[in-house]
């Protein structure tokens, strides 16, 4: 600040008051208190400073008659300021003034306040921002896939309407079904596949009365995860780990326990999934490329019997 402040009314009489109190002390002591006090003041004000601040900051430095008792002659030796530094030099006889050791204190508070408000306000905006957990993109179906059991391979029947497109195989009452495929994690957040969501029941998926299956996601194996659709020998596992941008297969297989009449289907183009993306834990419904259905009738203590199941 220049000498705006300096000028100002208040702070004129205030200094018209210290130079009388400072009349007490030898000049040099004298000279630099004042040196001291006037640089403080400059410091403390900004150019455009209101009456209001002036009185504040010269409220908090106390009066110029407060400021020099304790510096008149008898009550202290000589108190050296090392202006270059701002560091009070302390002798074995002289010590700085104590009400002026004060009004620094009080001065530093301020400043520390100032800085632990301006942290606070920080960690409040941190806070308030969206966990990237939450607005990370959700894994998604694409690549390579297919039925998992060669049976269901060799009867697999693909069809196709307004867009959408399913594969039928027979349904094998009570015996073991399932396809892979590719799951691709396009966020920058590693994503961890738990399980289905809902407990045991993905999505009423296909085949299972109550779904009791499993799904399980690749370990890292450089031909799945170049998509290259091979699955001999892959290992899946659950939770299966999917580290950003890069791809792993999931398996689905189920027990075929549902009841199916002749000409009859069930199936879903859909999987929801509990995963863990960053530190939150969500469901993602994975829209699968194609539908995957099994047909009817069912068989043995699975089949129907006029209309209803056995």
């Amino acid at each position: 600040m220049s000498g705006i402040a300096l000028d100002n009314p208040l702070v004129s009489e205030y200094l018209r008051e210290l130079e009388a109190a400072l009349a007490r002390l030898p000049a040099r002591q004298a000279s630099d208190l004042r040196e001291q006090i006037t640089a403080h003041i400059t410091d403390a004000l900004p150019r455009d400073a209101t009456d209001e601040q002036v009185a504040a900051v010269l409220a908090r430095l106390g009066s110029p008659a407060e400021l020099t008792a304790e510096t008149a002659p008898g009550a202290t030796t000589e108190a050296t300021n090392v202006a270059a530094s701002g560091v009070w030099r302390d002798d074995a006889a002289a010590q700085p003034p104590r009400r002026t050791r004060r009004a620094w204190r009080r001065w530093w508070f301020w400043v520390t306040a100032a800085a632990i408000v301006a942290v606070i306000a920080v960690v409040a905006v941190i806070a308030s921002q969206p966990n990237p957990g939450e607005t990370a993109p959700a894994l998604t179906a694409g690549g390579s896939e297919g039925w998992w059991y060669t049976q269901d391979r060799m009867h697999e029947v693909d069809t196709s309407a307004d867009g959408a497109i399913q594969s039928t195989v027979p349904i094998r009452s009570g015996q073991w079904q399932g396809f892979v495929i590719d799951l691709f994690n396009r966020s920058d957040l590693t994503q961890t596949v738990l399980g289905p969501a809902g407990g045991n029941e993905p999505s009423a998926f296909v085949g299972s009365g109550g779904f009791h299956g499993i799904i399980g996601v690749s370990t890292p194996n450089h031909e799945v995860d170049m998509g290259g659709g091979v699955y001999t020998g892959v290992r899946f596992v659950l939770p299966g780990v999917i580290p950003p941008h890069q791809l792993r297969a999931m398996r689905v297989l189920w027990r075929s326990t549902t009841c199916l009449g002749p000409g009859t289907e069930q199936g879903s183009d859909e999987v929801a999934l509990r995963v863990r993306v960053g530190s939150i834990i969500r469901t993602e419904v994975i829209w699968l490329t194609q539908g995957w259905y099994v047909a009817g009738p069912s068989t043995g203590k699975y089949a129907v019997s006029g209309s209803q199941c056995r």
